[in-house]
């Protein structure tokens, strides 16, 4: 993630949860358990990137290119929305495979 402005510590965080939210499985776990706990804001975003991944990953665009960078921000504002909350109690540390 270069020349993003990001610390390592954020470029961090956003690999592992983008890892996460890769599998569509784990991503619908996480959002029911967002939209559970009334965090709706987080629970959109997250569909919104499971969208946006859909979408970007099947079509032929460049690398770095504008829905790239969109993945990017959405992933910025998932952190932002307390996702991990979600993600990593229910997880024993063993399984957490990153």
């Amino acid at each position: 993630m270069a020349k993003l402005q990001i610390s390592l510590d954020e470029q961090q965080r956003i690999a592992k949860t983008w890892q996460l939210l890769m599998d569509y499985r784990i991503a619908f776990v996480i959002a029911g358990l967002a939209r559970d706990q009334y965090n709706y804001h987080c629970t959109n975003l997250i569909e919104m990137f499971t969208n946006i991944v859909a979408l970007a990953w099947k079509s032929p665009d460049p690398a770095g290119g504008n829905l790239d960078q969109l993945a990017v921000n959405l992933m910025c504002r998932i952190l932002t929305a307390d996702i991990e909350r979600y993600v990593y109690p229910p997880l024993m540390p063993s399984e957490i495979r990153m």
